[in-house]
């Protein structure tokens, strides 16, 4: 059997080893315990928690990573770890009767727990029934993560943190030391008194005011009267985390202030660094001299840094103009270059060359065949053509003629010369009848001469047929042919002109650079040029995101279910907003995109359908992909999102807007808050003070060809 401590109400919970729930028979709340507890190691759990509960939490979590080198598929450890350096307590509270543990803060941070990468270690390692605790705590640590961020972040910065004991007579050298500080023109903090049986309410106010100031101050003032001031569990919380923040190269300083004690006493961290002992010789003015030569050092350091910075920047603008101005005179000389081809080019080349070989041969036996034919008909052809011709001009067609004349006078001569009939009718019977037979003869020779030149005609017509299904296939297959010569031909133009292409496309993707601005449409119509930021570079585009909010537009306009894919917003900005933020020159730019349905991590609402839009908004894991910390997804409005109340901080300038996945329920959407956190929960589509910040991705290769 193993005993620890409840994570709830503290109270002794005795469970088998293996076992990864357990419900407390004290608080009846289910928790996660370690399946790999034994007693070698249990002594070490135990003297985490006991450090924990002392808010002694950099010492617990060095002891939970202990653990993790040697247990190191333990989830409950990950998890004591991440409570650890978030510094989570729990609070009992009645509510409805009924008392529940609340999570308490102490040590707030710009990530959130969800991004954690000990917490997602957590999510891996954890077995079904630990996973439904763990993700119930981390949503309650999550919600309480945001709300104090977003309060903290309206917080004025200041110099100098002056770290003490709140609880001891050190106050009154801290209280000197402000005055000292602020006469000197420094802006100061110095936290309220907060003791360990304070509130969730009271700690949780107290941290939102001193997380802002550990990160803002330049300068940590430490000062004590005793040892043990000085390594009090919440004291040494504030003067811990600046001193972690320098290690991990903040450009801070910590000056340590002592009176009643030798510098040997200090904490073993603080003993490096300068120290000022005010029980000796040492004058306000030599205090105030080296707080000045601390904040001069950081602002040298601060403004080396930025120069070195510039300088960088510079060069780096330097390099890629050199490489823009390279890659545009190698297209420029694309057609004179030596062209060297690639394997897969030359591949290509012999394959095209084969294709033509092989089509060449059988070209020319269907043309020989053609020829052939063509040869044979033509021959047919003038022979029928001769004989028409023959017929046509035969001596007998004359005399046919002739004859049919005579017959025709000579009748009509018999009808005139009835009187005389009877001496002349046999004369003139037989002359008649001479003239018919002569006639009938003629007829019977140009009808046997026809009858043979039809037999001919016949004959033509039946390899004219023969003939055309030669001709048709030697005519298709000569195309067939030629066109392949003619890509072999031109296919050195064709590579150069791709590789003319690819390096075009280079040219924009190094204007384009990922974390730069570009400008790109206006809006409103003809008015504000809107600055996008580019993000990201995907198979010749690149995704824009608009460096402002440029309009406040309601999510949905109808109080019904919705998402992206059904709501008024998605509509809003592929109608009006596409077609008047961009001209006819530049809409041709913005690429379609397939816009992926993403379901809400937190909340398991429908997102609906995949979308194929010009214009669209982001989602909760873009937000996660494209700013690595809430600073920087703060948007801030342009004229016209104010102007139509978008709900904005006065002290950051960010404001509000909206993102395509939906909240907890079908009619909220979530949003990104005024200091960049993600806010899953949502808030109602129809809400009309929540800013737009549009995304549009644009195709390199069409800039390439402008």
């Amino acid at each position: 059997m193993s005993l620890l401590k409840c994570r709830y109400c503290g109270g002794n919970i005795e469970f088998m080893s293996g076992t990864s729930v357990f419900t407390c028979w004290r608080c009846r709340l289910n928790q996660t315990v370690p399946k790999t507890i034994n007693d070698s190691n249990s002594p070490r759990y135990n003297e985490a928690i006991e450090l924990h509960d002392e808010y002694r939490f950099d010492e617990a979590a060095d002891i939970y990573r202990n653990i993790i080198k040697h247990y190191s598929r333990e989830a409950d450890a990950y998890w004591s770890l991440v409570l650890n350096k978030y510094g989570v307590t729990y609070e009992r509270i009645s509510k409805n009767g009924k008392n529940e543990y609340i999570p308490v803060i102490h040590r707030l941070s710009d990530t959130l727990i969800f991004d954690d990468e000990d917490y997602k270690k957590v999510l891996y390692l954890a077995d079904y029934n630990q996973k439904s605790i763990y993700r119930s705590d981390a949503l309650k640590i999550y919600d309480l993560q945001r709300k104090m961020l977003e309060d903290a972040s309206k917080s004025s910065p200041c110099d100098v943190f002056i770290c003490y004991n709140e609880t001891t007579t050190d106050t009154m050298i801290a209280s000197e030391l402000q005055y000292l500080l602020e006469k000197s023109g420094y802006k100061t903090f110095m936290p309220d008194t907060v003791d360990r049986t304070a509130s969730a309410d009271e700690t949780s106010n107290s941290e939102i005011r001193v997380f802002p100031a550990l990160k803002s101050c330049k300068v940590m003032v430490v000062c004590g009267t005793d040892p043990d001031h000085l390594t009090d569990p919440i004291t040494t919380n504030d003067w811990k985390r600046v001193l972690s923040a320098i290690q991990n190269g903040a450009n801070k300083r910590i000056v340590c202030v002592y009176k009643g004690m030798k510098a040997d006493d200090l904490p073993e961290e603080l003993r490096s660094l300068p120290s000022v002992d005010m029980a000796g010789n040492y004058s306000n003015e030599e205090f105030s001299d080296l707080i000045r030569a601390m904040m001069d050092e950081i602002a040298s350091a601060d403004e080396k840094e930025i120069s070195l910075l510039k300088e960088e920047e510079e060069m780096v603008l330097k390099q890629k103009q050199a490489a823009i101005d390279e890659l545009k005179k190698k297209a420029d000389s694309m057609d004179e270059l030596e062209l060297t081809l690639t394997d897969e080019e030359q591949r290509e080349y012999d394959k095209l060359s084969d294709e033509v070989k092989q089509s060449e041969a059988r070209f020319l036996e269907i043309k020989e065949i053609y020829e052939k034919n063509k040869e044979e008909f033509d021959a047919l052809n003038n022979d029928y053509q001769t004989m028409k011709k023959q017929i046509e001009e035969d001596p007998l067609n004359a005399e046919l003629e002739e004859l049919q004349k005579q017959i025709v006078a000579k009748a009509k001569s018999n009808e005139e010369n009835v009187y005389f009939r009877k001496k002349t009718q046999e004369k003139d019977v037989a002359a008649l009848n001479d003239l018919f037979a002569r006639r009938n003869e003629i007829e019977a020779l140009m009808d046997e001469k026809h009858e043979k030149l039809e037999v001919k005609k016949k004959n033509i017509e039946i390899r004219k047929k023969s003939f055309a299904s030669v001709k048709g296939e030697y005519e298709s297959f000569k195309k067939t042919y030629e066109k392949k010569q003619e890509a072999l031909d031109s296919f050195d133009s064709k590579i150069r002109s791709s590789r003319k292409k690819d390096t075009l496309i280079e040219i924009e993707k190094l204007k384009y650079t990922v974390g730069e601005t570009v400008t790109f449409g206006c809006w409103p119509k003809d008015k504000e040029p809107i600055e996008w930021l580019i993000v990201d570079t995907i198979d010749n585009t690149v995704l824009l995101y608009s460096k402002k909010v440029i309009d406040c537009v309601k999510y949905n306009e109808l109080f019904t279910e919705t998402n992206w894919a059904t709501c008024t917003l998605r509509k809003y900005l592929n109608d009006e907003f596409y077609n008047n933020a961009f001209s006819d020159e530049e809409r041709p730019r913005i690429v379609k995109a397939l816009v992926k349905s993403e379901i809400n991590p937190l909340y398991r609402t429908d997102p609906g359908e995949d979308t194929e839009d010009y214009v669209f908004i982001p989602s909760i894991n873009d937000i996660h992909r494209y700013f690595k910390e809430p600073k920087d997804a703060v948007c801030m409005p342009n004229g016209l999102a104010i102007a139509k109340g978008v709900d904005y901080d006065r002290n950051n300038g960010g404001c509000y807007y909206w993102l395509r996945n939906l909240g907890n329920a079908n009619v909220n959407a979530a949003r990104v808050s005024s200091n960049g956190v993600i806010l899953e929960h949502g808030f109602f589509a129809g809400g009309n003070d929540i800013g737009v910040r549009p995304v549009i991705r644009l195709s390199l290769e069409h800039s390439a060809h402008e």
